[in-house]
């Protein structure tokens, strides 16, 4: 029995074992270049003919990999844009989703406010974010005193006591204060 292999553009499309001259009008493998082969073992249905050696061996994935036939992506990998999301391949020739957004450099642990700078190819501490963040929690900070004291302020009124003008020049600040940090943010948030 005659052992031969069917290929199409430069992929094995099929193993046979028969007649090498077999009829193959009207299947999946008209007009398929038929190659003979001295085994089928080791042979595999989808992959490039440029895997196999001249006597139709396998050639290892390491020298795949090295001649840049097959891809490794195997390892862990981190997406650009959100460093929380990671992704782990195993196996070879696996793409990438998006393969531009994905990087094998591990971000800065316990950094929330961090960026992938595409030139550099590393992670950097994101400070115009960062700084953002920090204005947001102080603006915070200084709404919450005028929340929380908005109550006593209206209630000491509502009953005539008068308001401690300690408390009414700390009001004052914190508005004073909450609008120069919003000016703050909206520049650095304005720039690139």
């Amino acid at each position: 029995m005659a052992f031969f292999i069917t290929v199409d553009k430069d992929v094995i499309t099929g193993k046979h074992g028969g007649d090498f001259e077999a009829d193959f009008t009207g299947t999946a493998f008209e007009g398929h270049k038929r190659i003979k082969v001295k085994s089928l073992d080791g042979i595999v249905v989808d992959e490039p003919l440029s895997f196999y050696d001249k006597d139709l061996n396998r050639i290892d994935n390491a020298v795949l990999v090295e001649k840049g036939l097959l891809k490794d992506y195997t390892g862990e990998w981190y997406n650009t844009e959100n460093p929380r999301e990671q992704l782990k391949i195993d196996a070879l020739n696996v793409e990438l989703p998006e393969e531009k957004d994905w990087t094998k450099e591990k971000p800065i642990e316990n950094e929330p406010f961090q960026r992938f700078d595409k030139q550099k190819k590393k992670w950097a501490v994101d400070t115009k974010k960062k700084k953002i963040n920090l204005l947001d929690v102080q603006i915070g900070e200084y709404q919450f005193y005028l929340d929380s004291t908005d109550y006593i302020v209206v209630r000491m009124t509502e009953t005539g006591v008068p308001v401690e003008e300690s408390t009414k020049e700390k009001r004052k600040n914190a508005r004073e204060r909450i609008t120069k940090l919003r000016k703050e943010k909206e520049e650095l948030e304005g720039m690139t």
